[in-house]
């Protein structure tokens, strides 16, 4: 849209890699420059362009209600499939109503949300499981909660460890893996964890994006219905420093994976839960994507504020600052004695937006933000592997005992 954001989210994102770095020895790590270059690289692989009421990416839509307005991502065909329940039976169903197709069908569905309450769509939505968000209008300053919590801290205290930490990235798309591939960058042997009949589904995106999130990171896929795999799967928790999780909770507790007892029983383990609107309550098991995230945090509605009309801002930006506050809050979990991180997609959004308020920008830095080139994306220095590329070598680790930290050198 070419509109100019009113709040310094700079210093948020490169607030959180300076604390990252702060932690790391500066000849051992192999971090970006600043972290506000993060957020701007898929837009810029893929040649996105603000498109006002829709997302960049063009899969997440600003709806008008009949009393206000909300997000709705339609980014996968199982959200298009369930939009008759979503509007209780008044949008129908049909073959035509297709991910490719969405221009002949839009306008009606349209003009249906217009006839409905908000509160009656976003619930209706919750419960049907399809990333919607309300509008959120609250100014920055206002803004409470912090970006992450902290559960399950070990009694005991270890000692700081000399090694690099062993990570595995349950992780997919953009958030978790940039994170994880921040550990990477500091030294950290980084296991990606695939099911073999649903990779992650970003491997089908742009191949350098792909790569800019995982290169450099060991790749395992399993069959999560198989038994042996799955004991291999449990060998590979028992003995990580570190886990990522991307998905809701129940997800992995499904595998028998128990995050809460895991944590408790093993000294110095740090779970990193990332979730869209918290691990724990009502919202445990709400969906959310990145652009949905960034309406209920507020961004769209400072836009209007600020310019007249609503529009989303950057893109998918809640993933780039969830990936840079997982990837501080992971090792600095490693190095203080572990424990479960609660980290919410929408909180991170939330107090970067409240840190940028307080700092504020004058009109002068308004006017250099406008003008200034955008970073480019960075080189990459990695390709990453293909689907479980890296199975045979981990079983046989494992199979000689503890899984050194180090496999992939």
């Amino acid at each position: 849209t070419g509109l100019l954001f009113p709040v310094d989210l700079t210093c948020a994102a490169d607030g959180a890699l300076l604390a990252l770095k702060s932690l790391v020895p500066v000849k051992a790590a192999e971090l970006p420059q600043n972290g506000i270059q993060l957020a701007g690289e898929r837009h810029h692989l893929l040649g996105l362009n603000g498109r006002g009421l829709v997302s960049a990416n063009g899969y997440t839509y600003i709806f008008e209600a009949a009393d206000g307005r909300f997000a709705l991502s339609l980014t996968r065909q199982e959200d298009i499939d369930i939009l008759p329940a979503l509007t209780f039976g008044t949008f129908e169903g049909c073959d035509d109503h297709q991910l490719h197709n969405r221009d002949h069908w839009l306008p009606d569905l349209r003009e249906i949300f217009k006839t409905m309450p908000i509160d009656q769509l976003v619930q209706q939505g919750i419960a049907c499981g399809v990333p919607i968000a309300s509008y959120e209008t609250s100014s920055p300053g206002n803004l409470a909660g912090a970006w992450c919590t902290l559960h399950h801290r070990p009694s005991r205290a270890i000692k700081r460890p000399r090694t690099q930490p062993l990570v595995l990235d349950f992780t997919s798309l953009w958030a978790g893996p940039l994170a994880g591939s921040l550990l990477v960058d500091i030294g950290a042997t980084v296991i990606k964890v695939e099911s073999s009949d649903r990779p992650d589904g970003s491997r089908n995106g742009n191949q350098t994006f792909y790569d800019l999130m995982n290169g450099g990171k060991l790749n395992l896929a399993l069959d999560f219905k198989d038994a042996e795999d799955l004991d291999m799967l449990t060998r590979l928790v028992d003995q990580a420093d570190i886990i990522l999780e991307g998905s809701r909770p129940r997800a992995l507790k499904q595998l028998g994976l128990d995050a809460e007892t895991l944590v408790n029983k093993t000294a110095g383990k740090t779970w990193v839960s990332i979730t869209a609107h918290g691990r724990y309550g009502d919202n445990a098991n709400r969906i959310g994507f990145g652009d949905d995230i960034s309406v209920e945090a507020g961004l769209p509605a400072i836009m209007e504020h600020c310019h007249g009309s609503p529009c989303f801002v950057g893109d998918a930006i809640a993933d780039p600052f969830t990936g840079l506050h997982a990837a501080f809050a992971a090792y600095a979990g490693y190095l203080s004695g572990g424990g479960l991180i609660d980290l919410p997609m929408v909180n991170v959004l939330k107090y970067a937006l409240k840190t940028g308020h307080l700092l504020g920008m004058n009109e002068k830095d308004m006017d250099l933000e406008s003008r200034a080139i955008p970073y480019p994306p960075r080189r990459v220095k990695n390709q990453a592997g293909a689907t479980g590329a890296d199975t045979t070598l981990i079983r046989e680790g494992l199979a000689k005992g503890r899984l050194d930290a180090h496999t992939a050198g």
